[in-house]
């Protein structure tokens, strides 16, 4: 019985190292983030833009609000149609990366 005991503590130990060493870093590759936030296949709402920022890019943007995802929208939307297709987006991403690094967590 005291060997099944030890037997299990050691799968519990293994199980833990692998989880806590096994945290891969957040995607941030441009084309699968914006896929993910998509309406309809091909563009993102204003509201998907907050949502998207305030997921993925809270490190580099940890203070935001309506207005600034506003000048994000004014900044990214070149065709002016209050949506984000797949080349905004990702121009959108990199110009949030460039803008200010990302804030270390604690």
């Amino acid at each position: 019985m005291a060997r099944f005991g030890l037997w299990v503590a050691a799968l519990g130990l293994v199980c833990l190292i692998a989880a806590v060493t096994s945290e891969s870093a957040p995607e941030t590759s441009g084309e699968n983030i914006c896929a993910r936030y998509f309406d309809d296949g091909t563009t993102m709402t204003i509201a998907r833009v907050f949502d998207m920022i305030a997921i993925n890019f809270r490190d580099y943007v940890p203070v935001f609000g309506t207005e600034l995802i506003r000048d994000f929208m004014k900044y990214a939307d070149s065709n002016r149609d209050d949506r984000l297709n797949q080349a905004e987006c990702e121009h959108l991403i990199q110009y949030i990366k460039q803008r200010a690094p990302a804030q270390s967590k604690k």
